[in-house]
């Protein structure tokens, strides 16, 4: 009978590590992906911000001054990421304008004699 309750008491050990190791193994794994989930958004946010001081000359009129700055930006950026090293560009950006329309500013005056 000794070695019965013997049996049983360490039976139950057995158990209890069993169900603390599968509690580990799940918190575990809910902080990874809890962390995970928190790498993605900062990722998001830090690619909102890049693309935000692109999207303000994202409109139809454009001055020329903004042109030079947009390109300005983008020969900054590639000039930060774009070569490392091996002469291959990693990250390269490409800025496209099209025009559709040339627009005239005239100016006309009514004289009155």
């Amino acid at each position: 009978m000794e070695n019965a309750s013997k049996a049983l008491i360490i039976a139950g050990g057995i158990l209890i590590a069993v169900l603390l190791l599968g509690v580990l193994m799940y918190s575990f794994a809910n902080s990874s992906e809890f962390f995970n989930q928190e790498q993605a958004n900062k990722q998001t946010e830090q690619l909102t911000t890049f693309n935000n001081q692109y999207e303000a000359y994202n409109r139809k009129l454009l001055r020329g001054t903004d042109v030079i700055s947009v390109i300005n930006k983008m020969i900054d950026n590639n000039n930060k990421y774009g070569v490392h090293g091996y002469n291959e560009p990693n990250y390269l950006m490409n800025v496209e304008f099209e025009m559709k329309e040339a627009i005239v500013y005239t100016q006309s005056r009514n004289f009155k004699c």
